[in-house]
């Protein structure tokens, strides 16, 4: 041998050229698409029947996370139909809804079919009333009265957020 590279004999003709070329283009393509990524949107559902209530709950929410997507329901029924076509990772809803379900019997279904979904339930009865319903659950849903003050909203919605979904537009 002297001097000149004799090629493996395990190498076929053209391979080793052809791999090289294909792992640059695969990393090219790959680091493209790195650079375009964007993490996916948190989503958080409110469920209000009252269109005013509903409207500021939504701008408040949109107003305080940048990244988090918001989705509106008037009912239980159209909050299931969002639940079941979205991933949805917190449900603010009114305890008192149109129709036959109240929020806590949404909160029953959805803890159900969707456990990681966080709930929080809100309504103008007191504390202790809602206490007196939910007594004989085990985990209740949170629970925050109205009408609504926005640190306490902040801060049960920070506390729901375990895994650091979403970023806080306020910070």
């Amino acid at each position: 041998m002297s001097g000149d590279t004799e090629k493996p004999s395990f190498v076929p003709e053209g391979e080793l050229v052809y791999s090289i070329e294909k792992q640059i283009l695969w990393n090219e393509n790959h680091i493209n698409e790195m650079d375009s990524y964007e993490p996916e949107k948190a989503k958080f559902l409110v469920v209000e029947d009252d269109p005013v209530t509903q409207k500021i709950l939504k701008e408040f929410v949109q107003s305080t996370y940048r990244d988090v997507e918001c989705l509106t329901a008037e009912s239980a029924v159209q909050a299931l139909k969002i639940l079941d076509n979205n991933q949805i990772d917190l449900v603010i809803c009114d305890y008192f809804l149109e129709g036959h379900y109240t929020g806590l019997d949404l909160w029953h279904s959805a803890v159900a079919l969707y456990p990681e979904t966080e709930f929080v339930i809100t309504s103008t009865m007191n504390l202790p009333k809602y206490l007196d319903i939910v007594s004989g659950i085990r985990y209740p849903p949170n629970f925050i009265p109205k009408p609504v003050e926005f640190e306490s909203w902040k801060k049960l919605i920070d506390e729901t957020n375990a895994g650091g979904k979403y970023e806080k537009s306020y910070q």
